[in-house]
């Protein structure tokens, strides 16, 4: 079969890069080692998460936000506005100059625009709760302004992660309309309590049962229980980690060996929530190692930033391209199953000449 139709079909979203691969592979051609661009990918993540991390802890800390919210005493709104939105704009010129020249790199900006969208969103969202008086219509215009930013990243950047940063803004203005016909229909939040370290064992030890199971097969989509399975083990160890300081360890370990799986393996979501987990684990230890969370905060921003121009800097040099078949599939031998069409599209049929 001519080896350049999977990517078609990728592009057109009937598979996704994963599937591209194999497909190739079982046809006799190859892709150069994509563990470069996976390691790319990873600090992309890491160094993302830590950069918003820093920049909101800035935002609600040392500028005085918490004393704001939780005890009415005038703070730094302004401020603290204005350094979210900074975070949210660093981060979206980020995913602007990442790159999408290759398909890891494309996964990579579509987590990373949606990062900017959420940071945009809290920007958005100290503005209309401190400096401007909305009142019951803060909601609502909380949602429009995170919609206006979700709705061209999605078309700019369509992906998994935009398309649920673009439906999580639709369900905010649902909620604001919902605020502003009836105040009282807006249901309170719900609170875990007295959680036990049992309960904390319990959770790792159904997330690691889960991703093990997933891992040699027997839970499918292997996608939805790799999220599972990290899911429950990431739960386990916030219980243990905030019951003593000293199970951070068994955080760290967590991210990273995931981190290590999703390279190995080409996860991208598996990747980012290692990378979620291994920030948050490393935000904890600067805040044990420093005491002033300033100087943690500017930590977190200098390590975060390292990550990414290490992630920028280090483009991709041909490792996706399409290696030349060398082999060629014995006649008579089924090809790859070809995928369902498009709608209003012609079925794909393989010609004698592929």
């Amino acid at each position: 079969m001519n080896l350049e139709r999977p990517a078609d079909w990728r592009r057109q979203g009937l598979i996704n890069f994963e599937h591209e691969q194999r497909i190739v592979e079982s046809e006799g051609g190859a892709y150069g080692d994509p563990s470069g661009l996976r390691i790319r990918e990873a600090l992309a993540y890491l160094g993302t998460l830590l950069l918003v991390g820093g920049g909101l802890v800035l935002a609600f800390d040392v500028l005085d936000l918490g004393e704001l919210l939780f005890t009415g005493d005038e703070g730094n709104d302004w401020g603290a506005f204005l350094v979210a939105l900074a975070v949210a704009l660093g981060v979206g010129a980020i995913a602007y100059l990442f790159g999408r020249d290759d398909p890891v790199s494309e996964r990579a900006v579509g987590y990373i625009a949606a990062l900017a969208i959420g940071t945009f969103a809290v920007a958005a969202g100290l503005f209309v709760a401190t400096i401007a008086d909305f009142g019951d219509s803060a909601i609502l215009i909380l949602g429009l302004v995170t919609l206006v930013a979700a709705l061209p990243t999605w078309v700019w950047q369509p992906s998994a992660p935009t398309h649920i940063a673009l439906h999580v803004s639709l369900w905010i203005v649902i909620v604001g309309l919902i605020t502003v016909v009836d105040s009282d229909a807006l249901p309170g939040l719900l609170s875990l309590e007295d959680v036990t370290v049992f309960s904390a064992v319990l959770f790792i030890i159904l997330g690691i049962g889960w991703l093990a199971l997933t891992h040699v097969g027997y839970m499918v989509p292997t996608a939805t229980g790799l999220v599972l399975g990290t899911l429950a083990t990431w739960t386990g160890t916030e219980i243990l980690v905030a019951d003593t300081s000293g199970w951070l360890i068994l955080q760290l370990a967590l991210g990273g060996g995931l981190i290590v799986h999703a390279i190995t393996h080409g996860r991208s979501v598996v990747m980012f929530l290692g990378a979620l987990i291994a920030a948050e684990g490393t935000a904890r230890l600067i805040g044990e190692l420093f005491d002033d969370i300033t100087t943690g905060a500017i930590v977190a921003l200098v390590l975060g930033a390292g990550a990414l121009l290490m992630a920028i800097a280090s483009r991709d040099r041909g490792s996706w391209n399409l290696v030349t078949a060398l082999t060629v599939p014995p006649s008579g031998e089924d090809s790859a199953p070809l995928p369902p069409p498009l709608p209003g599209e012609e079925p794909p049929i393989a010609s004698e000449d592929e």
